[in-house]
This record gives C-alpha cells, sequence and structure tokens, in this order.
C-alpha cells in the first residue's frame, strides 16, 4: 500500500475497491464448486410418485395367488422399479416395493420377444408370469419365496 504524501490529494477506496482480487477468487471457487453440485442436484431429481402405497391387506391378497400376479398390478402401486435392457429392448423389469415399515415385495419379470423381429416396442414383447416373486421381512429377516410350492403365507404373516 502506497503511504500518503503531504500535498496530494488521497484517493476514495472502497472494501469492494480495495478487495477486487479477493472477491473475484471467491466468486470463481463459488461457480466451480456449484457447477458439480447443481449437476448431481438435477441428475438424481425424481418426480413424485402419487401411486398408492401397498397395504398389508392388498400384499397379503398378492401373495395369495403369486401364479396369477401381472406386471401391471405391480406398476398400480408406489415402489421403485428397474430395466435391464439389451439392444434397447426391455429383457427384465425388476420392482421393489415397501409394504409399510416391516415388509417389502420383490418382483422380477422377464420378458421374452415374440417370434419375428425384435423391436422396441412393448407391444412386441411378451411375459407369461413372473420368474421371482418374494416378501421380505425386515424385523425377522426372514423371505418367502410366493412361486415355491410349500410357501405358507399365513405362517410367515402370522396370521
Amino acid at each position: 500500500m502506497r503511504r500518503h504524501v503531504d500535498g496530494e490529494m488521497g484517493k476514495t477506496e472502497s472494501f469492494w475497491t480495495r478487495n477486487v482480487k479477493l472477491i473475484a477468487f471467491l466468486l470463481t471457487v463459488v461457480i466451480l464448486l456449484g457447477i458439480p453440485v447443481a449437476y448431481f442436484a438435477i441428475r438424481d431429481y425424481k418426480p413424485e410418485d402419487t401411486r398408492p402405497q401397498m397395504t398389508l391387506e392388498q400384499l397379503k391378497e398378492l401373495a395369495g395367488r403369486p401364479g396369477q400376479v401381472t406386471q401391471e398390478e405391480l406398476d398400480r402401486y408406489r415402489g421403485e422399479n428397474e430395466e435391464r435392457k439389451i439392444d434397447g429392448v426391455t429383457v427384465e423389469v425388476y420392482y421393489y416395493i415397501t409394504v409399510g415399515d416391516r415388509y417389502h415385495l420383490d418382483a422380477v419379470k422377464v420378458l421374452v420377444p415374440e417370434t419375428g423381429t425384435v423391436q422396441n416396442d412393448k407391444t412386441q414383447i411378451t411375459g407369461a408370469e413372473l420368474s421371482y416373486l418374494s416378501v421380505y421381512d425386515r424385523v425377522t429377516r426372514e423371505r418367502l419365496d410366493l412361486l415355491s410350492k410349500n410357501a405358507d403365507v399365513d405362517a410367515f404373516f402370522g396370521d
């Protein structure tokens, strides 16, 4: 900083003019750190799921008829589902549906392309039934495979 010499007029400085380099540095840091944070916040954004939560009674009803549960029924309930694609064609759909605070339902449906040309059109894809359907109890850490012939649904739910 320059010393004041008698006879010279002093210049008026403010905080902003004295610290221009510091302010520019801090703004650069904020921008450079803000871009990745904004990117990850936008990338992870999921719209709110407005489908109804599956109730325990609905879970018991589905568990009572495991061979007849369809993909459309599972799509009606709030939960997560992922699709595995090969060459742009969906070949498997995974479902994870939380039921209350205690249970969750896991399901996998394998989709088989119809004979002929394979296209990325869901009307061209068929699947007879679910290939995996199970209920997991988070309290007792037990899993019941509903597609098993000896699955005792009443004993699992404590009825």
